[in-house]
Protein backbone atom coordinates (compact mmCIF):
# COMPACT_ATOMS: atom_id res chain seq x y z
CA UNK A 1 0.00 0.00 0.00
CA UNK A 2 1.12 3.42 -0.86
CA UNK A 3 1.22 5.97 1.87
CA UNK A 4 0.57 9.63 1.23
CA UNK A 5 3.38 11.79 2.56
CA UNK A 6 2.29 14.02 5.46
CA UNK A 7 3.60 17.61 5.76
CA UNK A 8 6.12 18.25 8.45
CA UNK A 9 4.74 19.94 11.60
CA UNK A 10 5.57 23.61 12.02
CA UNK A 11 7.90 24.51 14.86
CA UNK A 12 6.26 26.33 17.77
CA UNK A 13 7.32 29.92 18.26
CA UNK A 14 7.34 31.85 21.49
CA UNK A 15 5.80 35.30 20.98
CA UNK A 16 6.33 36.56 24.50
CA UNK A 17 3.13 37.71 26.19
CA UNK A 18 -0.13 36.13 25.09
CA UNK A 19 -2.42 38.16 22.80
CA UNK A 20 -5.65 39.45 24.32
CA UNK A 21 -8.71 37.44 23.43
CA UNK A 22 -10.58 38.83 20.38
CA UNK A 23 -13.85 39.14 22.32
CA UNK A 24 -12.31 41.74 24.64
CA UNK A 25 -11.74 44.16 21.74
CA UNK A 26 -15.32 44.10 20.42
CA UNK A 27 -17.20 44.02 23.73
CA UNK A 28 -19.92 46.68 23.74
CA UNK A 29 -20.98 48.45 26.90
CA UNK A 30 -24.30 47.17 28.26
CA UNK A 31 -27.42 49.11 27.35
CA UNK A 32 -29.21 50.97 30.13
CA UNK A 33 -32.12 49.17 31.77
CA UNK A 34 -35.76 49.81 30.96
CA UNK A 35 -37.31 52.64 33.02
CA UNK A 36 -40.22 50.39 34.03
CA UNK A 37 -38.61 46.93 34.09
CA UNK A 38 -35.20 47.37 35.76
CA UNK A 39 -34.12 43.81 34.95
CA UNK A 40 -34.73 44.18 31.20
CA UNK A 41 -32.26 45.72 28.74
CA UNK A 42 -33.60 48.72 26.83
CA UNK A 43 -34.14 48.68 23.07
CA UNK A 44 -34.78 52.39 22.62
CA UNK A 45 -36.19 55.60 24.05
CA UNK A 46 -39.74 56.96 24.13
CA UNK A 47 -40.17 59.68 21.51
CA UNK A 48 -42.32 61.72 23.90
CA UNK A 49 -40.69 61.51 27.36
CA UNK A 50 -37.25 60.15 26.31
CA UNK A 51 -37.27 57.36 28.96
CA UNK A 52 -35.65 54.01 28.08
CA UNK A 53 -37.93 51.12 27.06
CA UNK A 54 -37.58 47.35 26.76
CA UNK A 55 -39.24 45.30 24.01
CA UNK A 56 -42.33 44.77 26.17
CA UNK A 57 -42.80 48.50 26.81
CA UNK A 58 -42.17 49.66 23.23
CA UNK A 59 -45.35 50.70 21.41
CA UNK A 60 -44.38 51.17 17.75
CA UNK A 61 -46.56 53.38 15.57
CA UNK A 62 -46.37 54.15 11.83
CA UNK A 63 -43.67 56.64 10.96
CA UNK A 64 -41.06 55.03 13.25
CA UNK A 65 -42.65 56.50 16.37
CA UNK A 66 -41.92 54.58 19.58
CA UNK A 67 -43.84 55.44 22.75
CA UNK A 68 -43.72 54.02 26.29
CA UNK A 69 -46.85 52.70 28.05
CA UNK A 70 -47.07 55.75 30.31
CA UNK A 71 -47.20 58.17 27.37
CA UNK A 72 -49.64 55.94 25.45
CA UNK A 73 -52.09 55.88 28.35
CA UNK A 74 -51.75 59.58 29.24
CA UNK A 75 -50.22 61.67 26.45
CA UNK A 76 -48.80 65.02 27.52
CA UNK A 77 -51.19 67.95 27.03
CA UNK A 78 -50.63 70.57 24.40
CA UNK A 79 -49.67 70.71 20.78
CA UNK A 80 -46.71 68.74 19.47
CA UNK A 81 -43.63 70.93 18.84
CA UNK A 82 -43.53 69.86 15.18
CA UNK A 83 -47.05 71.20 14.59
CA UNK A 84 -46.20 74.48 16.32
CA UNK A 85 -43.09 74.88 14.17
CA UNK A 86 -45.13 74.20 11.03
CA UNK A 87 -47.68 76.87 11.93
CA UNK A 88 -45.02 79.47 12.76
CA UNK A 89 -43.21 78.65 9.52
CA UNK A 90 -46.50 79.09 7.68
CA UNK A 91 -47.02 82.55 9.17
CA UNK A 92 -43.42 83.56 8.40
CA UNK A 93 -43.68 82.39 4.78
CA UNK A 94 -47.02 84.20 4.40
CA UNK A 95 -45.41 87.43 5.63
CA UNK A 96 -42.49 86.99 3.21
CA UNK A 97 -44.88 86.28 0.33
CA UNK A 98 -47.04 89.29 1.19
CA UNK A 99 -43.96 91.53 1.37
CA UNK A 100 -42.87 90.30 -2.05
CA UNK A 101 -46.36 90.88 -3.39
CA UNK A 102 -46.38 94.41 -1.93
CA UNK A 103 -43.03 95.10 -3.58
CA UNK A 104 -44.44 93.88 -6.90
CA UNK A 105 -47.52 96.09 -6.60
CA UNK A 106 -45.40 99.17 -5.82
CA UNK A 107 -43.22 98.52 -8.88
CA UNK A 108 -40.01 97.44 -7.13
CA UNK A 109 -39.74 94.41 -9.42
CA UNK A 110 -40.60 96.20 -12.67
CA UNK A 111 -37.22 95.44 -14.22
CA UNK A 112 -37.37 91.68 -13.51
CA UNK A 113 -38.89 89.06 -15.75
CA UNK A 114 -42.59 88.60 -14.79
CA UNK A 115 -42.10 84.83 -14.57
CA UNK A 116 -39.30 85.28 -12.01
CA UNK A 117 -41.34 87.67 -9.91
CA UNK A 118 -44.30 85.32 -10.09
CA UNK A 119 -42.25 82.48 -8.65
CA UNK A 120 -40.66 84.80 -6.06
CA UNK A 121 -44.14 85.47 -4.73
CA UNK A 122 -45.89 82.17 -5.39
CA UNK A 123 -43.34 79.82 -3.81
CA UNK A 124 -43.34 81.32 -0.29
CA UNK A 125 -47.11 81.72 -0.33
CA UNK A 126 -47.75 78.15 -1.42
CA UNK A 127 -45.20 76.98 1.16
CA UNK A 128 -47.08 78.95 3.83
CA UNK A 129 -50.36 77.40 2.75
CA UNK A 130 -48.89 73.87 2.82
CA UNK A 131 -47.16 74.30 6.20
CA UNK A 132 -50.18 75.84 7.89
CA UNK A 133 -52.65 73.26 6.65
CA UNK A 134 -50.37 70.34 7.43
CA UNK A 135 -50.23 71.50 11.08
CA UNK A 136 -54.03 71.11 11.41
CA UNK A 137 -55.18 67.64 12.45
CA UNK A 138 -58.90 67.03 12.91
CA UNK A 139 -58.21 64.00 15.15
CA UNK A 140 -56.15 66.04 17.63
CA UNK A 141 -56.69 69.29 19.42
CA UNK A 142 -55.84 72.41 17.45
CA UNK A 143 -54.76 75.58 19.23
CA UNK A 144 -55.66 79.11 18.19
CA UNK A 145 -52.15 79.51 16.73
CA UNK A 146 -52.78 76.67 14.30
CA UNK A 147 -56.10 78.10 13.18
CA UNK A 148 -54.70 81.64 12.86
CA UNK A 149 -51.80 80.33 10.80
CA UNK A 150 -54.16 78.45 8.48
CA UNK A 151 -56.44 81.47 8.14
CA UNK A 152 -53.59 83.91 7.41
CA UNK A 153 -51.92 81.68 4.84
CA UNK A 154 -55.26 80.88 3.16
CA UNK A 155 -56.19 84.56 3.00
CA UNK A 156 -52.79 85.59 1.62
CA UNK A 157 -52.89 82.78 -0.94
CA UNK A 158 -56.39 83.79 -2.06
CA UNK A 159 -55.48 87.50 -2.33
CA UNK A 160 -52.36 86.84 -4.38
CA UNK A 161 -54.00 84.30 -6.68
CA UNK A 162 -57.08 86.50 -7.28
CA UNK A 163 -55.04 89.63 -7.98
CA UNK A 164 -52.73 87.65 -10.26
CA UNK A 165 -55.71 86.30 -12.14
CA UNK A 166 -57.23 89.77 -12.46
CA UNK A 167 -53.89 91.15 -13.67
CA UNK A 168 -53.56 88.37 -16.23
CA UNK A 169 -57.10 88.88 -17.56
CA UNK A 170 -56.61 92.66 -17.90
CA UNK A 171 -53.67 92.29 -20.31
Amino acid sequence: MDQVPQPAPLPEMDHGSPAPPPAAKSAKPPKPPCAIHAAAESVGRCDMCKKTMCEVCDFAFPGHIHVCPVCVSAPPPGIAPRRTILSITGIALAVVGMAMWGALVTGAFSQLNPMVTGYMILLPIMGAFACSLSAIDRRLGNSALLWISAAISSLVTAVVLVTSLIGTLNR
